[in-house]
């Protein structure tokens, strides 16, 4: 129950705050509501255990919660990496090509395959027992 609670108090100070608080964008406002909103629903679906056992979930209430998230989840897809970037979390902290402060994806991508340690090798770990499988007939 102490969980539960500590998950209830964040989710309560995350809406308060939300609903408190002024955006220079507008639409900033409602992308925060829906992240507020996964988080209480991904809680939710996680420990709806207790609820059934205690009553306050009876037949298809889990379901509904599922549902909702993945809703809510297809709403917020888009925003990802605007969200993402919108907190400027340095790029060593989070490697990925995708959302880096030069916003260059692809290069970035084929640069990281480049220089991949498997590319070093002439043949990858393995490759002959690939190639026999491959070979033979089953």
């Amino acid at each position: 129950m102490t969980k539960a609670h500590l998950y209830y108090i964040c989710f309560r100070m995350f809406r308060t705050r939300i609903e408190s608080a002024q955006f220079k964008c507008s639409k900033l406002k409602e992308h925060l509501r829906t992240l507020c909103a996964i988080y209480g629903l991904n809680h939710l679906k996680s420990d709806c255990f207790d609820l059934y056992q205690s009553g306050y979930f009876k037949g298809q209430e889990g379901k509904l919660v599922f549902e909702a998230l993945k809703m809510l989840i297809g709403v917020i897809r888009p925003q990802f990496i605007p969200l993402i970037e919108a907190f400027e979390i340095s790029d060593s902290i989070v490697p990925s090509a995708i959302g880096n402060k030069y916003g260059d994806i692809y290069e970035t991508q084929f640069e990281w395959a480049k220089n991949s340690p498997l590319n070093k090798l002439s043949k990858p770990p393995g490759f002959e027992h690939q190639q026999y499988i491959m070979k033979t007939r089953l």
